[in-house]
């Protein structure tokens, strides 16, 4: 049985733009946890495989296979590994003038510090502890390994960048017409996603001129006037059924978007005036 957790740490002072400080693997026990811990260097952990979940800025992260995180300098952090399915990671820290710039232009901030990258970057982030275990490795290449995980992380960015926006607005709707029933905010779908609430409100007033909050309400607005139509069910229960807190709650927002109460939109409309929800 191999090793379960094995690490390569320097001692020499980071100077220039890139040093890479340490770097190693942990294959957890289930739920093992680190932290609270603060360190004065950058730290990216890249989960090879099972499941774990990051606590920093007062949100949990979930990752899983091919995903990672950053860990910023003088920032507590937490992080713990599933208990069912326990990740397996590699790690690396790193100084210099460059990381932070480095780490922006892979889209990797303090408001998004998890990233998820399939091409490139695992094998780079591996060969970063194994060349630090070579008789013939010095400090350039190990920060060439590091620069080629940037590149891989970079090139995904680019990539994603072009429909990224698309995809979170797709799963976002997804999330939303799963769930209309149940009391969620905004932040549930943005942690859904591992994205800032602000960059969701960004993608919703750009692609569908309404904020999050506006498309919640108005889905659940229309789910309601479907279901007042094909069915007998009480204007309480229907209001329950979308997820609204109470019935008065209900009444009020319903006639602010269609004019009339509930009871009133039942008698007077048919069921071709029903907008389509699914």
């Amino acid at each position: 049985m191999g090793l379960l957790m094995d690490y390569y740490h320097s001692d020499a002072l980071a100077a220039g733009s890139l040093h890479v400080v340490d770097c190693g693997y942990h294959r957890c026990d289930p739920s093992h946890t680190f932290g609270p811990c603060a360190r004065d260097y950058f730290l990216i952990h890249f989960v090879l495989d099972g499941e774990g979940e990051y606590l920093y800025g007062g949100r949990a992260y979930r990752l899983g296979k091919d995903m990672g995180f950053v860990i910023f300098p003088d920032d507590v952090t937490t992080y713990r590994a599933d208990a069912e399915n326990p990740w397996f990671y590699y790690w690396v820290g790193f100084k210099g003038t460059e990381a932070e710039r480095l780490l922006s232009s892979c889209g990797l901030t303090k408001e998004h510090p998890v990233f998820e990258c399939r091409e490139g970057a695992r094998e780079a982030i591996m060969d970063i502890f194994h060349r630090s275990k070579e008789m013939n490795w010095n400090e350039y290449i190990l920060t060439g390994c590091l620069y080629l995980f940037f590149a891989a992380l970079q090139r995904q960015s680019r990539t994603m960048s072009l429909d990224a926006s698309d995809l979170y607005l797709e799963k976002a709707v997804r999330y939303i017409h799963d769930n209309f029933m149940y009391d969620f905010k905004v932040e549930d779908i943005a942690d859904h996603l591992f994205i800032h609430r602000s960059h969701l409100y960004r993608i919703f007033s750009l692609k569908l001129k309404q904020s999050p909050s506006d498309y919640i309400l108005n889905f659940r607005l229309e789910r309601a006037a479907r279901l007042l139509l094909i069915t007998c069910h009480k204007v309480t229960d229907i209001a329950g059924y979308c997820g609204f807190k109470n019935a008065s709650q209900f009444c009020k927002a319903f006639k602010a978007k269609f004019g009339i109460s509930p009871l009133c939109y039942r008698k007077e409309r048919t069921l071709k005036d029903v907008p389509e929800t699914e």
